[in-house]
């Protein structure tokens, strides 16, 4: 891998995409197809942070440095300065996800990556050996934690059905808490609840962290991606199965209800972010914002395929595992 020095940063030049307005209010969002292709939009090359990767797949903010892992199983570390080090000696099967945690780090191993083709959410710390939080058939899709859990959403396997469950921190108890879903996608805690978007089941559900019910918060007409929290607000990403697979972007308040379209999205959305003003999300070749109250999506990235996004030190920053690069754009 090589680390690409920074240059100046360009002025921020951002192109919207000309003739495309999100209507408010429409009834029948997934059959909207927009006035002109999006693929008009023109934006500046990104800057690469890193090159020569294996894979790049998650990102982490840790200690105000960027933390990302790769397929390859590296956990590498980048500070403000642009230097670079290596978290761990050995590298582990391939990482897909990871999350912060007090005192170190939680990753997400892929299945098509270990010996006995099964997944792990592993506990690292500088000050301690790798810890094993759960271990087993399926694919980790999701990850978060608490402070003092870790929550992970599971595909369905030959073992059972998918399934939404927790571990404590550095190898204590670990539960299954929604045993029965059907494919989830994103999640958010919001409150006392993990609020999922269940992809095959077509629906967003919250799930009670005391006790493992479920109750479904809206269906949209499209099938939900991710999930991601604004203020008092829930924002969702949800995908239509149309051609050409655009969809659009919700929002919802925290007990459900009305679903509120606030965006129009290029196809292929998935995984959303959302900072103080505006609501991001990526695609299967590009990342976009909306401001928070909706409006016009602005296109910030295209000819990209994003593993994992994230907003640091001023900076959109994300990672392309078919570039191998780690890439960033200024905001």
């Amino acid at each position: 891998m090589s680390v690409v020095s920074m240059p100046s940063r360009p002025s921020r030049g951002l192109a919207l995409l000309p003739g495309l307005v999100a209507f408010l209010g429409l009834t029948a969002c997934e059959s909207y197809l927009p006035p002109e292709a999006w693929t008009a939009a023109r934006v500046d090359e990104p800057e690469v942070l890193l090159d020569d990767l294996d894979g790049p797949s998650g990102l982490v903010n840790y200690a105000g440095d960027l933390v990302l892992g790769t397929s390859a199983g590296e956990l590498l570390r980048l500070d403000r300065m642009g230097d670079l080090s290596v978290l761990m000696e050995e590298p582990l099967p391939g990482i897909d996800r990871l999350s912060t945690m007090e005192g170190g780090l939680v990753l997400s191993i892929e299945s098509s990556a270990s010996e006995d083709g099964q997944s792990s959410v592993e506990f690292w710390s500088p000050d301690a050996e790798l810890t094993t939080l759960w271990a087993g058939a399926g694919t980790v899709t999701d990850l978060a934690s608490d402070g003092s859990r870790v929550y992970y959403a599971l595909t369905s396997s030959e073992l059972g059905p998918a399934s939404l469950r927790w571990s404590e921190a550095e190898g204590g108890e670990s539960l299954t808490l929604c045993p029965n879903l059907d494919e989830p996608g994103g999640f958010s805690l919001v409150d006392e609840r993990v609020v999922i978007a269940d992809r095959g089941a077509g629906v967003v559900l919250a799930c009670d962290r005391s006790d493992g019910a479920l109750t479904v918060l809206a269906t949209p007409p499209e099938v939900p991606r991710d999930v991601a929290t604004a203020g008092q607000e829930v924002i969702i990403s949800a995908r239509s199965e149309r051609w050409p697979g655009g969809g659009w972007i919700y929002s919802m308040e925290p007990s459900g209800g009305e679903l509120v379209p606030l965006s129009y999205s290029p196809p292929g959305l998935d995984r959303l972010i959302v900072d103080e003003g505006a609501i991001y999300w990526s695609s299967s070749q590009s990342i976009t914002r909306v401001d928070r109250e909706g409006g016009t999506y602005e296109v910030l990235a295209t000819e990209t395929r994003v593993a994992d996004f994230m907003i640091w030190e001023d900076q959109l920053v994300w990672t392309d595992p078919d570039r191998g690069q780690l890439l960033a754009r200024p905001l």
